[in-house]
Protein backbone atom coordinates (compact mmCIF):
# COMPACT_ATOMS: atom_id res chain seq x y z
CA UNK A 1 0.00 0.00 0.00
CA UNK A 2 1.55 3.55 -0.90
CA UNK A 3 1.88 6.31 1.45
CA UNK A 4 1.12 9.90 0.25
CA UNK A 5 2.21 13.18 2.32
CA UNK A 6 1.54 16.38 0.84
CA UNK A 7 4.99 19.13 1.07
CA UNK A 8 2.88 22.83 1.33
CA UNK A 9 5.99 24.75 1.23
CA UNK A 10 6.74 22.72 -2.32
CA UNK A 11 3.59 21.73 -3.43
CA UNK A 12 4.88 18.03 -4.03
CA UNK A 13 3.10 15.07 -2.86
CA UNK A 14 5.16 12.05 -2.18
CA UNK A 15 3.92 8.39 -2.77
CA UNK A 16 5.68 5.53 -1.12
CA UNK A 17 5.84 2.03 -0.93
CA UNK A 18 7.49 -1.46 -0.53
CA UNK A 19 9.25 -0.41 -3.50
CA UNK A 20 9.78 3.15 -5.23
CA UNK A 21 9.46 7.04 -3.79
CA UNK A 22 7.90 9.04 -6.11
CA UNK A 23 7.65 12.81 -5.84
CA UNK A 24 4.87 14.52 -7.87
CA UNK A 25 4.32 18.16 -8.64
CA UNK A 26 1.48 19.90 -10.82
CA UNK A 27 0.71 16.87 -12.54
CA UNK A 28 4.22 15.27 -13.02
CA UNK A 29 6.65 12.87 -11.54
CA UNK A 30 9.84 14.76 -10.65
CA UNK A 31 11.12 12.47 -8.00
CA UNK A 32 11.76 8.58 -8.29
CA UNK A 33 13.89 6.47 -6.23
CA UNK A 34 14.37 2.57 -5.58
CA UNK A 35 13.60 2.28 -1.95
CA UNK A 36 16.71 0.36 -0.35
CA UNK A 37 18.84 1.43 -3.58
CA UNK A 38 22.74 -0.07 -3.03
CA UNK A 39 22.75 3.40 -5.12
CA UNK A 40 20.62 6.17 -3.60
CA UNK A 41 19.58 7.29 -7.77
CA UNK A 42 16.72 9.53 -8.75
CA UNK A 43 16.16 8.89 -11.57
CA UNK A 44 14.68 12.20 -12.82
CA UNK A 45 16.69 14.47 -13.43
CA UNK A 46 16.95 17.65 -10.97
CA UNK A 47 14.49 20.65 -12.26
CA UNK A 48 13.06 18.14 -15.02
CA UNK A 49 9.42 16.61 -15.13
CA UNK A 50 8.27 13.45 -16.37
CA UNK A 51 4.89 12.69 -17.64
CA UNK A 52 3.18 15.63 -18.39
CA UNK A 53 -0.72 15.02 -19.75
CA UNK A 54 -2.03 15.87 -22.23
CA UNK A 55 -5.61 16.05 -22.70
CA UNK A 56 -8.25 17.10 -25.27
CA UNK A 57 -11.55 17.45 -24.24
CA UNK A 58 -14.42 19.20 -25.93
CA UNK A 59 -17.97 21.09 -24.88
CA UNK A 60 -20.75 19.29 -26.59
CA UNK A 61 -20.94 19.50 -30.50
CA UNK A 62 -17.35 22.10 -30.21
CA UNK A 63 -14.56 21.56 -31.34
CA UNK A 64 -11.83 19.71 -29.66
CA UNK A 65 -8.98 21.55 -27.68
CA UNK A 66 -5.82 20.34 -25.77
CA UNK A 67 -4.70 20.94 -22.28
CA UNK A 68 -1.40 19.80 -20.02
CA UNK A 69 -1.17 19.35 -17.07
CA UNK A 70 1.67 22.00 -16.72
CA UNK A 71 -0.45 24.46 -18.55
CA UNK A 72 -3.58 23.98 -15.72
CA UNK A 73 -1.14 23.76 -12.51
CA UNK A 74 0.66 27.46 -14.18
CA UNK A 75 -3.02 29.08 -13.56
CA UNK A 76 -3.55 26.81 -10.91
CA UNK A 77 -6.63 25.32 -12.20
CA UNK A 78 -5.30 22.01 -11.17
CA UNK A 79 -4.94 19.81 -7.77
CA UNK A 80 -3.20 16.81 -7.35
CA UNK A 81 -4.89 14.08 -5.34
CA UNK A 82 -3.22 10.39 -4.39
CA UNK A 83 -5.78 7.41 -5.47
CA UNK A 84 -2.81 4.85 -6.61
CA UNK A 85 -0.90 2.32 -5.46
CA UNK A 86 2.74 1.50 -6.17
Amino acid sequence: MAEAAANPSHAQTRLRSDAFDVALEAGAIVGLRRVNDAFDTDYILAGGRFGDLVVRYRRGDGQWQPVTTAELAEKRLFRETIEARL
